[in-house]
């Protein structure tokens, strides 16, 4: 991952974590759920919540990352709790707890933990690097990026496979230019 990259979920996890109020709409689930283990409380309705929460850690757009960024926030312990994986953790903990609703709160409880840590570490990181890099602003780049990774049939055994993959890669980069009006 580039500094460049890291720099830019930090931003993402603030802009699309923080702000949206992910872990404060998991608060509300947890504590209408954690209330309602109470035996002197008369049970609430815990679907408002739900909803909210529901509908907040859908619209959290993955796409826009990278895979190293991916793999990162994953490594955050953050991604499995968010966007479309997030949503069937939600409905998995309410729907297979039904009845114990103590296991369900106890489960959104680790949630919140979870992704307050990730929260935190992202912070620490970019704290980290402002000292370092230039953190505010936009990074004008104007040169192209590619990762390629080989696997299975694409690995290069000998010098030969490299001559060849080498025609044809340079083949690819040749049109990833060209649809970019850049220079081979």
């Amino acid at each position: 991952m580039q500094v460049s990259e890291l720099i830019a979920i930090t931003k993402w996890i603030n802009s699309e974590i923080v702000d949206k109020q992910v872990v404060h709409n998991y608060k509300q689930l947890y504590n209408v759920l954690n209330q309602n283990t109470s035996r002197n409380q008369q049970i609430q309705p815990f679907e408002s919540e739900k909803n909210t929460l529901i509908e907040t850690i859908k619209n959290i757009n993955l796409n826009q990352l990278t895979k190293d960024q991916l793999d990162f926030l994953n490594k955050l312990n953050i991604a499995p709790y968010v966007g479309v994986e997030g949503v069937t953790n939600i409905e998995d903990i309410l729907f297979i707890n039904v009845i114990d609703i103590s296991t369900a709160a106890t489960k959104l409880n680790q949630i919140i933990t979870a992704i307050n840590q990730g929260i935190q570490k992202s912070k620490q990181i970019e704290t980290g690097l402002k000292c370092c890099f230039e953190v505010d602003g936009e990074e004008e780049n104007e040169n192209i990026v590619m990762r390629v990774s080989f696997s299975g049939d694409a690995a290069m055994n000998n010098l030969s496979d490299l001559k060849s993959w080498g025609s044809i890669w340079y083949e690819i980069g040749r049109g990833i230019a060209m649809v970019h009006n850049a220079t081979p």
